[in-house]
């Protein structure tokens, strides 16, 4: 299919993630240790063959993905790969069962950031609904204490290569839809080639007012890249009800 999940650019992604954890585990303490590079969150397969693709968007892993008591409770298989190399069919498996209830995903951050968004799409991270998302980040697949926002700058150049990195991989996953809640500085790092101008999908009335906005970009394949302001959590000043409405509205901008 012309449209399907690139595999075998994912593989290069994957090593490529890897390298850039090695590189910053050398020049930053704040890299989470023990930890892996987390290239997305959740089933590419499930993704792959929804017919609504929708990938969400953070900024880096939290070192919550990796408790101090049980390091490697979410990716078990992850605790393997330094001792016998790395295994990419392993590797890919403990990503795809993130979302799997025996991994105890950190579904206080995943759900209450874009839980609500996603079933007003008819969508969610695990097997629930028709279509079945995956989460990424845009500055860096490299889980950090603190996460990117509270990293001083010289560490966050540590972790240089996030960016390439995730455009690729959104070359690669050709989604439909993409879910972004980040401060306006991390919206201009996006360089998708864009299709018109922002406009308003759903607005908010209130004290200060709240917008969701979409624009079209190309990938691979045609795309809306949706955005609201950012808060402490993705659209995090925003009710579930007004969630789930915004996501009503981009599936009826979609059709």
């Amino acid at each position: 299919m012309a449209d399907a999940v690139d595999a075998a650019a994912l593989a290069h992604l994957a090593e490529e993630a890897w390298r850039l954890h090695a590189e910053a585990s050398n020049r930053t303490t704040s890299v989470v240790r023990p930890s892996m590079p987390i290239l997305y969150f959740g089933d590419v397969d499930r993704y792959h063959s929804s017919e609504l693709r929708i990938i969400t968007v953070g900024l880096n892993p939290s070192g919550e993905e990796f408790p101090t008591a049980d390091p490697w409770l979410r990716f078990p298989e992850g605790s393997t790969f330094d001792v016998h190399g790395l295994d990419l069919e392993a590797y890919f498996r403990s990503l795809d069962r993130y979302f799997h209830r025996d991994r105890h995903p950190y579904m206080r951050w995943f759900g209450m950031a874009f839980g609500a968004l996603l079933r007003g799409l008819d969508a969610s991270y695990e097997p629930a609904l028709p279509n079945t998302a995956i989460h990424t980040d845009l500055c860096s697949p490299v889980a950090t204490d603190p996460t990117w926002s509270g990293l001083a700058r010289r560490d966050q150049a540590a972790l240089a290569g996030g960016y390439d990195l995730w455009h690729r991989l959104v070359q690669a996953l050709r989604p439909h839809v993409i879910l972004m809640s980040v401060a306006e500085r991390h919206l201009d790092k996006v360089t998708l080639p864009m299709d018109g101008d922002w406009v308003p999908i759903h607005q908010i009335t209130r004290a200060r007012p709240y917008e969701f906005r979409a624009r079209r970009v190309q990938t691979t394949v045609p795309c809306l890249l949706v955005w609201g302001r950012a808060a402490q959590l993705p659209f995090g000043s925003v009710s579930n009800l007004d969630k789930q409405a915004a996501g009503v509205a981009i599936k009826a901008l979609i059709r």
